[in-house]
């Protein structure tokens, strides 16, 4: 499928987005006008080559436009990276905040995608004894209408402000549409603790870069 690959981004995506989903920030667009002018400067003084997703770090701010069934426009200040691992593939976790909204962007290479919801099981149709039984599922899921599919599962390891000394294993069960236009997870972690994030595909012409940190 043409978003196979971001399957294995998002399906810590959406620890990142539950777990930092508590706080609230000010309004990058509606209070912070002078920041994201002086960023606007800065990108234009930038190199264009080095104005990509996967250079943003730390106190970047990035734009997102159309996305999602609403196609939403905002602006994230991002707060932390985070590294994500399965087996051999590795990408990162960028948390942004857009006013008192959190999001989390999973950045592999040019595949990028946005956990934008954090639906609970029951919205899922499942409960917590449904989850060993994930992976020998034939019915699919529905969500927004839409069936989902299950793609893959396994293990994944998160890595929090990419420290792999301090790595953190967890369940996970990637569920996808036909055509790739939309992602659910689910994640069990070693505490017992489980998170659903729903995520959409971006592309990059749906991004802008206005400061890398």
């Amino acid at each position: 499928m043409m978003w196979l690959g971001l399957v294995m981004m998002v399906l810590s995506g959406v620890a990142i987005y539950a777990y930092y989903n508590k706080q609230s920030g000010a309004s990058l667009t509606s209070r912070n006008q002078a920041a994201l002018k002086k960023a606007e400067e800065l990108r234009k003084a930038l190199p264009q080559k080095d104005l990509s997703i996967a250079n943003v770090n730390v106190g970047g701010i990035v734009r997102l436009e159309g996305v999602g069934l609403e196609s939403r426009d905002f602006d994230l200040q991002i707060s932390a990276r985070h590294l994500c691992k399965v087996g051999t593939a590795r990408w990162f976790e960028l948390e942004g905040e857009s006013g008192e909204e959190k999001f989390s962007l999973s950045v592999g290479g040019k595949e990028v995608a946005v956990t934008l919801e954090q639906p609970n099981l029951r919205e899922l149709g499942l409960n917590i004894t449904d989850l060993n039984q994930l992976e020998s599922r034939q019915e699919p899921i529905h969500y927004h209408d839409q069936p989902y599919t299950l793609d893959r599962a396994g293990v994944a390891t998160w890595c929090q402000n990419g420290n792999e000394l301090e790595p953190e294993n967890y369940e996970y069960w990637d569920f996808e549409t036909n055509d790739g236009s939309g992602f659910l997870s689910v994640s069990r972690w070693g505490d017992g603790n489980v998170e659903v994030g729903y995520s959409v595909p971006v592309r990059s012409s749906q991004i802008t870069v206005y400061s890398l940190s």
